[in-house]
């Protein structure tokens, strides 16, 4: 499990890497053989068993907090899905892709070579930002109206 900080939790046990994190009784074991990853949750005398072949996924839950990551080559996605909320990340090759949903509100956030541009959508109110390494523009559109300041 990896976290912001770089911090790791890691069991090994003979060359198979285990994972085990436990979050207000929540636990998450992860176990990896050779190209295969096997995610087991358990949540409240329920148990998820995810088997994957060649294909790393981990799985952990925070109470309300669900967060799947999928590793493929060169393409990483995350999903976080929160009761209101739904958070999706793709990653293809340095080009992080990351969509949020809150309701009626809708967060999008595509980065291009170190170029990222951010769509919020709030019912009929929509913001793009796309900075450039000398310049920054922000476009803000309410009711149909669009706004552009550079």
């Amino acid at each position: 499990v990896l976290f912001s900080d770089g911090s790791v939790t890691v069991v090994s046990f003979s060359g198979v890497p285990v994972a085990d994190v436990s979050f207000t009784g929540v636990a998450v074991a992860v176990v990896s053989f050779a190209g295969i990853v096997v995610v087991v949750l358990f949540l409240v005398s329920r148990m998820f068993a995810l088997l994957m072949i060649v294909i790393p996924v981990t799985f952990v839950s925070f109470s309300d907090v669900k967060v799947i990551t999928v590793s493929f080559p060169a393409i990483a996605v995350t999903a976080v899905s929160f009761n209101d909320a739904a958070v999706v990340v793709l990653s293809f090759t340095g080009v992080p892709v990351a969509v949020v949903s809150f309701t009626s509100i809708a967060v999008a956030v595509v980065s291009f070579n170190d170029v990222p541009v951010a769509v919020v959508s709030f019912t009929s109110i929509g913001v793009a930002v796309v900075p450039f390494s000398d310049a920054s523009v922000i476009i803000v559109s309410f009711s149909g109206v669009p706004v552009a300041v550079v």
